[in-house]
């Protein structure tokens, strides 16, 4: 073996052994770190929850309607007593409940009742033609329900025939007893158990126990 090939073997082995000391090093460090659990994080800091302030605001009310094509702004179709009693002619519709963009409006709603299917006859037509197919699901503002806390279904749990929600106040969060005046597809309007302002859990409450700290992660 050449003096060349020796020396070239005595580097790759130098080499192997700092890396084997630079690992072993690296070993000791994460060794001596201390160990950092979920549950002396939250004991540290607290559990970490999403939560939004509750204030007062309007909330528009919806009937969702299924109506057929009569030409590219005309459609019709039927709905029930219960439905056709909260229609008026003139109110908005909306391609979507949660879209501020109207499309058209209510232009005739019958009294009486159709033989052929038990229902009312309403028709609507849009501003603009459009070409939807032959059959479209809008939705009607039939009302407001003014200066209201409203909040999320998912986030109302029932226990022993009470509502509760969670709320944080000063770092740690409560339960509370809320009582609904309304329920539905936009969500709970509480008639008592919270106040403007109040900061409700909307996600980490499933965690949660009474007078646990928290650490908040505000959506205002």
């Amino acid at each position: 073996m050449s003096k060349k090939q020796i020396l070239i073997y005595f580097i790759c082995l130098l080499l192997f052994v700092a890396l084997i000391i630079a690992k072993q090093k690296q070993v000791r460090s994460l060794r001596n770190k201390p160990i950092i659990s979920t549950f002396s994080e939250w004991q540290q800091n607290g559990k970490p929850v999403f939560v939004k302030k509750v204030l007062p605001e309007d909330i528009p009310l919806f009937e969702k309607l299924t109506l057929r094509s009569v030409d590219n702004r005309t459609f019709e179709g039927y709905v029930p007593k219960a439905t056709q009693e909260k229609l008026a002619i003139g109110q908005d519709i909306y391609a979507e409940s949660v879209s501020n963009n109207i499309i058209g409006s209510i232009t005739e709603i019958s009294n009486s009742i159709s033989l052929d299917t038990g229902m009312f006859y309403v028709k609507a037509v849009f501003k603009k033609p459009t070409d939807v197919g032959n059959w479209l699901v809008v939705y009607v503002h039939i009302d407001t329900l003014p200066n209201v806390i409203c909040v999320p279904n998912t986030i109302i749990n029932k226990e022993d025939d009470k509502y509760i929600l969670w709320v944080v106040a000063d770092g740690y969060a409560h339960k509370r007893t809320v009582a609904i005046k309304r329920r539905d597809g936009y969500g709970a309007v509480i008639a008592e158990g919270l106040e403007a302002g109040d900061y409700v859990v909307m996600r980490g409450f499933t965690q949660l126990s009474d007078n646990d700290k928290v650490k908040e992660i505000r959506n205002d």
